[in-house]
């Protein structure tokens, strides 16, 4: 049969534009027309693709909204996967609730949007710079033992726990950095790998 991916299914819907509107769908919680995608890719052999793009949008787009669906979607999927493998319909069920739960749940974009605008600002030269956070420097670490940090300073210090205060939704900035770094010919989420001196390259600046 080939790559499915590669061809329209028998309804003559495209492959990707059936990805991408059951993840869509999923986004404006409109839960008949995602199920429309998952059962149509499933039914022209795409459900590999299907269940791969489903586990993604949960963590896309649903996230800390709904923890209860995002620590569980693994399960879920496995328990879908194992209907499906022995041909029982039971798997149409696991796939309804994640649909439904999705849907009708809280929605969060906030860990793509955090995760885009970190490697942008990566890019764009942001370095976390460890000697204006000196607890970093405990016991365990070269310098620490260096300044004679021991069991004291790790429990009063390095072992601290302080409750985040963050509220920040990353919307706008992810936006503005991957604007700038896409605009001088970066990938966001690959070239935040490269070092000092490649990013300088890739720039043609020259080092």
């Amino acid at each position: 049969m080939g790559n499915p991916m590669r061809r329209n299914t028998p309804k003559g819907y495209n492959p990707y534009e059936l990805m991408s509107g059951m993840q869509k769908f999923i986004r404006r919680s409109m839960e008949r027309e995602a199920l429309f995608c998952a059962y149509e890719m499933e039914s022209a052999g795409m459900y590999p693709h299907m269940r791969n793009r489903l586990m993604v949008t949960i963590y896309e787009d649903v996230g800390m909204g709904n923890p209860m669906l995002t620590n569980s979607i693994s399960s879920h999927i496995y328990r879908m996967d194992e209907y499906y493998k022995k041909k029982d319909g039971a798997w149409r069920l696991v796939l309804g609730n994640i649909i439904l739960m999705a849907c009708r749940g809280e929605k969060t974009r906030v860990a793509d949007q955090f995760v885009c605008t970190v490697a942008g600002r990566m890019i764009d030269g942001w370095r976390v710079n460890f000697d204006d956070y000196e607890f970093v420097y405990d016991m365990h670490t070269r310098k620490g033992k260096a300044m004679g940090r021991g069991a004291e300073h790790f429990y009063n210090e390095a072992s601290k726990i302080v409750e985040s205060e963050e509220t920040t939704d990353y919307w706008q900035e992810e936006i503005d950095i991957s604007d700038k770094v896409e605009a001088e010919g970066f990938d966001v989420l690959e070239d935040y790998r490269l070092s000092d001196a490649e990013l300088q390259n890739k720039r043609g600046l020259g080092i």
